[in-house]
């Protein structure tokens, strides 16, 4: 999968963030997306505003980003501005005018420096996400939750990628028969919730009236505690001959 998607990131990577640009950064995947924003150091709801010119900070080419509207989830930032790498696969492809929630360590001067392996991700695909600490917070028990997005990618072309609306999305715990189903909605979105502590095979289905894809799959998805979340994308990228 990694090997396709490869052809397609470039261009996709202001868009979401796949598992190739992550593998190109050398770090794993976020596996456990609501902890990884609680264990951060700061995390915020922010739009982005304006990305500056390349500076050099400690030796390094990183790009300004300057942020409005900032709510803070978990400690907060001396000025409206994060930092990003630019000479790096680890550089955050933010997009002016969107929001985000972004989270992530500071650095040795203490600010905030976002990269692709840390927690930070889209508002727009994020609402599991804190509806999910919201419930955490409140003592109410979701589980744990899987959330994410299904993709055809098979015309290996960023201008085609699209997401898959009514696929179904099948996710069983590995060692014993538990599995639970839903459907994408019609932005190809997905939620499992009240999820057991288990690493869960993900499998999408294509909808129905769709010929010639194959099953999606995904890496497991990990969940520790009823207070973990995961955020997994699914992508078909093959097509039966």
């Amino acid at each position: 999968m990694v090997n396709v998607l490869s052809r397609v990131v470039a261009a996709l990577s202001a868009v979401l963030i796949v598992p190739a640009l992550v593998e190109a950064c050398s770090c794993a995947p976020v596996s456990n997306q609501c902890g990884a924003v609680m264990a951060a150091d700061v995390a915020i709801v922010a739009t982005v505003e304006r990305i500056e010119p390349p500076i050099v900070r400690d030796g390094r080419r990183q790009s300004r980003v300057l942020l409005s509207g900032i709510r803070p989830l978990r400690g907060a930032i001396a000025e409206s501005v994060v930092y990003t790498d630019v000479d790096s696969s680890c550089r955050y492809p933010f997009v002016a005018g969107e929001s985000y929630v972004i989270a992530d360590k500071r650095d040795a001067s203490g600010a905030l420096v976002v990269g692709t392996c840390g927690p930070t991700l889209r508002l727009a695909d994020a609402e599991p996400l804190l509806d999910h600490l919201r419930a955490v917070a409140s003592g109410r028990d979701d589980g744990g939750v899987i959330w994410g997005r299904v993709w055809d990618v098979t015309a290996l072309r960023a201008d085609a990628v699209t997401p898959l609306p009514g696929a179904t999305v099948v996710v069983t715990r590995r060692g014993d028969t538990a599995t639970y189903e839903t459907q994408a909605d019609d932005a190809g979105n997905f939620v499992v919730r009240q999820l057991k502590p288990g690493a869960y095979v993900m499998l999408a289905r294509p909808p129905r009236g769709v010929s010639g894809l194959r099953f999606a799959e995904a890496p497991d998805a990990v969940i520790a505690t009823s207070r973990n979340c995961a955020r997994v994308d699914l992508y078909f990228n093959q097509k039966h001959n």
